[in-house]
């Protein structure tokens, strides 16, 4: 029972010291400036992006299907939030203008710009420095660009699926429904961030880490998730003082802890 106990104690001690080392990594690259930059084109990208995808949506699925489909995968973000994207993009799409060459002008533009910033950013984090021409870089923000926007797509489109899936599951004993497409979201989040950290970074990652560091991040989204829900509950603070554009504010809030944990998981696949 003591041997039992001190083993304990060891692991949990190395896994500790582990953390701290990867935290105070992170800290020292001092990236939350690229971070805030990243978030910033993010923001603008969004709503775009947005009505872009239903644009797409709507070619193979009616609109009023579109739109549900665009709420399920919203859900991914704290209520406040999603409800406020849902009804800049209603207000957008019920004014007739749904797609315009300036909207695809935008999005191609601002998803650029969080690309090569997020390259930047992962290029401190895993220290590579390796010199590429400027259209290779724009290449390369623009694949993986299309490779998220089908990922997203994806997400979207398989929320039906898995409603359906835990419908059946909770027919069997000890299984939630909510459970079910929470570890489904969980599965696709962190396969999407190991691929991600393992083709924007400019060095051989092993997937294995590249998965490790995937996870944390994963997990920690999801938990700063219901968090922040609560948080946005409880505090209405924001809305005093930003009044009508207090969802927006939280919202680009939102995007900067978001690629601040996704560049965090990042640290953790290279140190792992």
């Amino acid at each position: 029972m003591a041997k039992g106990l001190n083993w304990m104690k060891q692991h949990l001690l190395a896994v500790f010291q582990k953390l701290g080392h990867i935290f105070n990594n992170f800290y020292k690259k001092n990236v939350f400036t690229l971070a805030a930059a990243v978030s910033y084109y993010a923001f603008l990208a969004i709503f775009p992006f947005f009505i872009l995808l239903i644009y797409i949506s709507t070619m193979l699925f009616q609109e009023s299907v579109s739109l549900l489909k665009l709420e399920q995968y919203l859900k991914l973000f704290p209520p406040t939030i999603s409800q406020a994207v849902i009804g800049n993009v209603d207000s957008i799409i019920s004014s007739g203008q749904v797609f315009s060459a300036i909207s695809a002008i935008a999005v191609f533009y601002f998803a650029f710009r969080v690309f090569t910033v997020m390259e930047q950013a992962l290029s401190i984090i895993f220290e590579t420095h390796e010199t590429r021409s400027t259209w290779k870089a724009t290449l390369k923000s623009f694949v993986f660009f299309l490779v998220t926007g089908f990922v997203l797509l994806l997400l979207s489109f398989s929320g039906s699926t898995f409603f359906i899936i835990s419908k059946k599951l909770e027919t069997l004993p000890f299984v939630n429904g909510y459970i079910v497409i929470l570890l489904s979201q969980i599965v696709l989040e962190t396969i999407f961030f190991a691929l991600s950290y393992k083709y924007m970074s400019h060095m051989r990652l092993p997937f294995r880490k590249a998965l490790t560091g995937g996870f944390i991040a994963t997990l920690i989204w999801e938990i700063l998730k219901h968090i922040f829900g609560l948080y946005i509950v409880s505090i209405k603070l924001y809305s005093l003082v930003y009044g009508s554009i207090g969802s927006l504010i939280l919202l680009m809030l939102w995007i900067y802890y978001s690629i601040l944990i996704y560049l965090f998981g990042a640290e953790v696949a290279k140190d792992m």
